[in-house]
């Protein structure tokens, strides 16, 4: 859990909002370049893997936990209303929750079995992908990218392709990052060391790199003002430090500036213009310049930046 009193961070890619899930069990709402809080409302919220998302136009918030019934499940909230939507409560086992592209569904990644597909209005079963553990869409084109628990990627578009997790003979890693840009997919895996692989939607490898250790790639962004990638490198050691990086279309990576908090814990917005902290700080990824303060506030109202 993070040391900053925020379990998890999470970003509507295509507005200024973030959801931030506080130790106390609260979910805030926030737009970050007003500083104002939208809303606050308690969920069922575990943490534990990625269990809090915003659609990309900041209106939904879906939750989850790791066990079902009336305390637990699966569920979606209106985000300025505070007012839940749906509850699943037949929902075990979820370590990850992702809206698709379109915002019209909802990815639901359970730890064993299956990833389901679920209707934002209602919470019904639309579809049911078998030995996947994630899924995720490009804002920008038909693309998604499916990982499975076989050790491969599936990308799915205009063309279908498969890939392995660095290699077919290597170990799989768990995916740290993925941003679709207009001709190629970047993946961040961990492990020791921790790569970075370029994949044209040919399903050719362009290339791939590898972070110093003890660097670990933790977030990719694909930014269309300026069609470069922006990522978030932590000292995956010690925590000591955190960075937003530019990389050029090679994959070397130039330092914009140190941001707070470490795996999971920043979000970009606004199609990657700009980058929120857990200390609350909201930064333009271009230039590094911090815009915004926000005041993460705790469930007994008292003031606190987290």
């Amino acid at each position: 859990m993070s040391s900053y009193g925020i379990s998890q961070l999470t970003s509507a890619a295509s507005s200024t909002l973030v959801a931030a899930a506080l130790d106390t069990g609260i979910v805030q709402t926030w737009d970050v370049l007003a500083g104002q809080k939208i809303s606050e409302f308690n969920t069922f919220y575990s943490w534990g893997g990625f269990r809090l998302a915003l659609n990309p136009a900041g209106t939904l918030c879906a939750a989850a936990s790791w066990g079902g019934g009336k305390r637990g499940g699966v569920g979606c909230h209106d985000v300025q209303s505070s007012k839940m939507l749906w509850h699943r409560t037949d929902i075990r086992h979820t370590q990850r929750v992702r809206f698709a592209a379109d915002g019209r569904s909802i990815y639901c990644g359970m730890e064993e079995g299956s990833v389901l597909r679920l209707c934002v209005t209602d919470g019904e079963t639309l579809d049911e992908l078998f030995e996947v553990e994630d899924v995720h869409e490009s804002p920008c084109s038909s693309y998604r990218l499916m990982v499975c628990r076989s050790g491969v990627f599936v990308a799915e578009g205009d063309n279908r392709f498969s890939l392995g997790r660095k290699g077919p003979r290597e170990v799989p890693s768990p995916l740290t990052g993925v941003a679709f840009g207009p001709e190629s997919i970047w993946l961040a895996e961990g492990g020791s060391p921790s790569t970075m692989r370029c994949i044209a939607y040919t399903g050719c490898e362009r290339w791939r790199i590898e972070a110093p250790k003890p660097t670990m790639i933790v977030q990719l962004c694909y930014r269309g003002a300026d069609r470069s990638f922006y990522g978030v490198e932590w000292d995956a050691l010690s925590g000591a430090w955190c960075y937003l990086v530019r990389y050029s279309e090679e994959g070397v990576g130039v330092k914009i500036c140190p941001v707070d908090g470490g795996w999971g814990h920043q979000g970009f917005c606004l199609a990657g213009d700009i980058i929120v902290t857990p200390t609350g700080s909201v930064i333009e990824t271009a230039c590094g310049r911090i815009v915004n303060n926000i005041e993460f506030k705790r469930k007994d109202n008292s003031e606190r930046t987290v």
